[in-house]
């Protein structure tokens, strides 16, 4: 249940007024993407865009490999799709 312990520490993070990184999303997706947890995934995704964190292809790839694995393509081909869109601007 180590994933578990890393979404509390990430939600602690935040709640305790310390600033999210990069590094540390990207190690809650990494999490998510070993459970398949593609909600939560995609949950952290709209929030590190909110905090104004940059997406790059370790995010894109672990959101990705989430919905992936939990059945959701369509899902992730609208990431990849998104992700293409952007840099193309």
């Amino acid at each position: 249940q180590q994933w578990a312990h890393a979404f509390h520490l990430l939600h602690e993070l935040s709640g305790g007024g310390l600033e999210q990184t990069v590094v540390t999303v990207n190690e809650g997706l990494s999490a998510c993407e070993k459970r398949g947890l593609w909600d939560r995934a995609l949950s952290m995704l709209l929030e590190m865009g909110c905090q104004g964190l940059q997406i790059g292809a370790i995010t894109c790839g672990s959101t990705t490999s989430a919905c992936e694995k939990g059945n959701r393509w369509q899902r992730a081909m609208a990431l990849v799709y998104g992700a293409l869109q952007n840099t193309a601007s």
